[in-house]
């Protein structure tokens, strides 16, 4: 590594030629070499000798850059590969999983292959980086059926390239002249077989991408070799989290503006073109002048407010508008300009991934926890209009959270279908005690909550003890009701009744029972062994003395907190229905009560440990898959399909545990997994770099074997166990917008088995829901491992609505099939027991996607055309001639809306129907052209190849597309024969 040449830094080797050879004078130069170490090696096959034949050997690369392998069979000997002299790396991956490699020279080419191109793609990527000169390879290409973005688009075929910077790009023809659209792979998020065909999926932030292979071996050597390339993707970005502690999401060149002076750095909203923008895992979205360049501008994730296309001309120029508010600071807008559409689409979906990722990670970082108070069964209906919800498992809960450097308290009523159904608050029904204002004891076993908009709910209890029970939590919960009562009371006698026992701390404090902290008293407090906090009146700071001791039971007590900056530190104790907020002199002494008033405290409330994306090898030799884990004190594990899911996926019982221990850094190429060994399975576990396995390691450990288990108290005596909502409970705000109405009624239910993975059929108890909402009807689909609805760990909700697809199929064995194509390109595949119960399963699907699209239509026109086309014997189809028929695309309302294929039909009665497909079944609306004159019939562009126009009606301007000149030609001469 050259150090310096006269007094100039020198980075690379060109730099200190170029030096030299401009020196005017003799020179002295001082090289200082750093040992030579060997960075990677394999043993390959090689094809050697005059028959070029597959011969084993091993091969080395130094960190001086010198290439060399040796000839393991005999005659054995030793050589060195000149990779100055090549110009390309070349890797081709195969559908065994091996792959070859080639090292393409001027006079000679290298070719070596390995039964895992995995070792393979890892050559690469080091010889790529040490060997400037070497050239961008093409991995795989060929003929692939590509979807468009819209739901409605249909399959375009398209020449799709893979190369080696992890990209596929897509072309109209195989001469690659004029790029159509490419994909990322280094922000894709998983790779997927369609079902039903020779398809596949791949993900990305905001957008799924599904192509279709001619034949089942070109689909196997496509996924291969994306499988190994998202592989690759994976390794590269561990190593450079691993070297320096971040991974380079996204990085590309485009054009900046930033609205903020350039007195501050801004750009005075002028455009930059030429930058290059990189996004990092650690949060950080940066603008330097180049690849590599001086860094421009630098944003944290934490502090952008809002990502979204640039509303505008600049709308169709593919903007991007990022608004930043870093506290203390002026806000500013910053506006990215990627080279083209399918950059942006890109760029926006991880933009907006991230960014609520880290805005979620800050507030998780927040202090908070939650506290079951009661559960158990109970009879729950309405009393101020007729409707009752059966039995149903109750659940009260008080949530603690850390908002804005104050304890917010929220207690909630939860109620479910069975216990089983309570461990996801998310999908129980819930009414907010704030707004109860009257909690009286009805009849018998009956408590009443009437809320200040009208409701008057009633729960009637299996038994005295439970009511009375029910009756002393609600009391504590319900702040706002008449009847609530505090736990804290008044003590009695001259003297306080204070207790004869030495005080443990006796200090003077200050003590606010506003939640805005701008009232405080000087109070005498002393905490007793027994658990009683005596308060007592002192001199006044900004209001009265207290006139009567207060005695605060901290046994009680569900939550102590130690909140606020420094120098403005307070300790908040929270008991059921009452929270209490103290302040002293320094913080060194309120640490010292914090301290004490815990230990004190009996109840240790669940709370979230350690969060993150693990891994998880699936049982029984099962594939990998991502998950998000969340680590309760209360010894569990659970694990989530992502960080926004309120459902639960699974559940690890850390109590069962038996031993947590690492695996071999060869283990399928996961260096840092590790498993955990119950008595009936082994779960195996990889985070995402060794830092991250640390992390999750010491937060685990003093779990495993009953070191530092938390217990959950809760209402219900001794013997009453933890509530199994708080183990499913996510400490985070969305975990507040639960259904709080009423839960989804089943619109159908019975057996049908669900494809898995590999092919095998699971039978299963499917339920369809529906359930009213604000803006219209929601449906989804949750099944069961029997009709007792008893849940099953793998499970997942599978959403129902008007983009969802329905439709009958056939699989081998299998003839009454169906098929559900969710708006996010998720395929399930489901088998009914027979063609009645197929037929059935069908119409109750159409129903709920049916109500769920009126819902969301609100105008007239648009939902008797969708009626229309649920039924086709209704359609307006009369004996009216068709003057013109054929494709064209049509533009919907609104600015932004998309374009869609349809199939149009022109009647001479001046009515122009189009429908979904050339079918004229699926009507989709109508346009009627009586009345038009010639006037309202524009041509967008004319003399362009743009064949869109319009049509001026008195409600609406319609936009249309008829694709080919002879087209526009064709329906311009049939329109004009109606309008005036």
């Amino acid at each position: 590594q050259v150090v310096k040449v006269f007094e100039y830094a020198t980075p690379a080797y060109q730099d200190v030629i170029a030096a030299i050879k401009g020196a005017s004078a003799t020179i002295q130069l001082t090289l200082l070499r750093t040992p030579i170490v060997s960075l990677i090696e394999s043993d390959l096959e090689m094809r050697l000798g005059p028959l070029r034949e597959w011969t084993k050997i091993k091969m080395e690369l130094f960190s001086n850059r010198e290439l060399k392998f040796e000839k393991l069979l005999t005659p054995a000997y030793n050589a060195e590969i000149q990779m100055r002299d090549a110009y390309m790396v070349s890797v081709i991956d195969l559908p065994s999983g091996g792959g070859t490699m080639k090292f393409l020279m001027p006079n000679t080419t290298y070719e070596l292959r390995s039964r895992d191109s995995l070792v393979l793609h890892r050559w690469e990527r080091r010889l790529m980086g040490m060997f400037a000169q070497l050239e961008m390879s093409i991995r795989k290409e060929g003929w692939l059926q590509k979807k468009g973005g819209d739901r409605a688009a249909l399959l375009a075929k398209r020449w799709c390239v893979l190369d080696s910077s992890n990209r596929m790009t897509y072309f109209k023809d195989a001469s690659k002249e004029k790029e159509a659209g490419s994909i990322d792979l280094n922000i894709a998020t998983s790779l997927a077989e369609v079902k039903g065909g020779h398809g596949f999926d791949i993900a990305t932030p905001g957008r799924n991408w599904l192509f279709v292979a001619e034949n089942r071996d070109a689909q196997a050597s496509w996924m291969a070799a994306l499988s190994a390339t998202l592989e690759d993707v994976r390794q590269m970005k561990k190593e450079q989290q691993a070297k320096g502690g971040k991974a380079i999401l996204k990085a590309g060149e485009g054009a900046m503006r930033d609205d903020s002076d350039t007195s501050i750095g801004g750009t005075d909203g002028e455009w930059r073109t030429s930058v290059w923008w990189e996004l990092t895992s650690n949060g950080e979205l940066r603008v330097l002048t180049a690849e590599g360049g001086t860094p421009m501008l630098s944003m944290s994730l934490e502090h952008v407010e809002r990502v979204e296309r640039t509303k505008g001309e600049e709308y169709y120029e593919y903007c991007i508008d990022i608004d930043v508010e870093v506290p203390g600071k002026e806000e500013k807008t910053v506006t990215m300009k990627p080279p083209g559409r399918s950059d942006m689409q890109q760029w926006l979906g991880l933009l907006k991934e991230q960014a609520a990722l880290h805005i979620k990670k800050e507030e998780e970082a927040k202090s908070g926890s939650v506290t079951v108070s009661a559960h158990g069964w109970a009879d729950i209906s309405r009393s101020d209009q007729p409707q009752s919800f059966g039995s149903k498992y109750a659940v009260l809960v008080t949530e603690q959270q850390e908002i804005a450097e104050m304890m917010t308290v929220t207690n909630t009523l939860y109620w479910f279908e069975d216990e089983e159904a309570s461990k996801d608050l998310g999908c129980g029904s819930a009414l907010d005690l704030g707004e109860v204002e009257d909690l009286t004891r009805a009849d018998g076993d009956m408590v009443r909550l009437s809320t200040e908009n009208g409701w008057a709910l009633e729960l009637k209890f299996r038994s005295e003890s439970a009511t009375e029970q029910w009756r002393s939590a609600l009391t504590l919960c319900c702040v706002n009701a008449e009847g609530y009562e505090p736990l804290a009371q008044p003590l009695a006698g001259p003297d306080g009744g204070a207790e004869d026992s030495e005080a443990l701390l006796s200090e003077q404090l200050r003590m606010s029972e506003s939640d805005s902290l701008g009232s405080w008293k000087a109070v005498l407090c002393e905490l007793y062994p027994s658990g009683t906090l005596v308060v007592s009146g002192g001199t006044s700071e900004r209001a009265a003395s207290l006139s009567t001791p207060i005695s605060i039971d901290v046994k009680a007590a569900i939550g102590i907190w130690l909140l606020g900056q420094t120098g403005f530190r307070h300790l908040d104790i929270i008991l059921p229905g009452k929270k209490w907020t103290f302040a002293a002199e320094s913080e060194a002494r309120l640490e010292v009560w914090h301290k004490e008033v815990s230990e004190i405290m009996p109840h240790k409330p669940v709370r979230e440990l350690c969060t993150g994306w693990l891994e998880k090898r699936g049982d029984v030799g099962g594939g990998w898959k991502a998950r998000y884990f969340v680590l309760l004190s209360s010894r569990e594990l659970l694990y989530f399909e992502n960080e926004n899911s309120t459902k639960r996926k699974g559940t690890i019982d850390l109590k069962e545990v038996s031993g947590l221990q690492l695996l071999p850094e060869d283990f399928y190429n996961y260096e840092d997994a590790f498993e955990l060994v119950t008595s009936r399975r082994r779960w195996i576990l990889c985070p995402e770099s060794g830092k991250d396995q640390a992390r999750w390691l010491e937060a685990l450990r003093p779990l495993i074997a009953g070191e530092g288990a938390v217990a959950t108290a809760a209402a219900g005596g001794d013997d009453a166990s933890p509530s199994p909502s708080v183990r499913a409970h996510r400490l985070s705000s969305m975990a507040r917008q639960t259904r709080m109405v009423g839960a989804g009624s089943a619109a159908r239910e019975g057996w049908l088995e669900r494809q898995e993975e590999g092919s095998t059929w699971q039978r299963r108890w499917f339920v369809l829901f529906t359930r009213p909402t604000e803006t219209g009807v929601e449906a989804w689909v949750d099944y069961f491992l029997d009709e007792k609805k008893t849940a099953d760990e793998d499970s997942e909700t599978i959403e129902v609505g008007s983009s969802s697809h329905i439709s009958r199929t056939s699989e081998e064995d299998k003839p009454h099939c169906l098929q559900i194509t969710t708006g996010g390109g998720r395929v399930f595949l489901l088998a009914a027991s027979g063609e009645a119960d197929a037929n059935a399963w069908l119409g109750a699907f159409r129903k709920a996607t049916f109500t769920t699209v009126m819902s969301t239509k609100t105008d007239r026109t648009e939902r008797d055309s969708y009626r229309l086309s649920m039924d086709s014997t209704a359609l307006p189809l009369n004996s009216s001639p068709a003057l013109h028929e054929g494709w064209m695309t049509k533009r919907g309302e609104g600015t932004f809306a998309s374009w869609t294929k349809r199939w149009f039909v022109l009647q001479d009665s001046g009515i122009l129907l189009y429908f979904a497909d050339q079918s004229a079944k699926d009507l989709k609306g109508s346009i009627s052209l009586s009345g038009l004159k010639k006037a309202d019939l524009k041509r967008s562009k004319p003399g362009s190849t743009d064949f869109s126009f319009t049509i001026q009606t008195s409600k609406r301007k319609w936009q249309l597309n008829a694709i080919s000149d002879e087209n526009w030609q064709a329906w311009e001469t049939a329109i004009n024969v109606i309008l005036e």
